[in-house]
């Protein structure tokens, strides 16, 4: 984990985690507002706040009650 100026830089286990995370979201069809909600949890990530696991399930979740609507 190397740090600069407060900012995270992944490493290709991160990556690959990400990857990993969004290709099992369970989802019929992904609207682009649903972009939106990624782009700024792995930010979250990215940034140091949260852990890959948590965005994980924040994902998830809201996966899970978007497609609930």
């Amino acid at each position: 984990q190397m740090e600069r100026d407060k900012q995270y830089f992944a490493n290709e286990e991160d990556i690959e985690e990400l990857n990993r995370i969004i290709g099992n979201l369970n989802k019929l069809r992904t609207e682009e507002p649903f972009y939106d909600v990624i782009y700024e949890e792995v930010q979250l990530f990215l940034s140091g706040e949260k852990t890959a696991e948590d965005v994980a399930k924040q994902l998830q979740n809201k996966a899970e009650i978007y497609l609930n609507e």
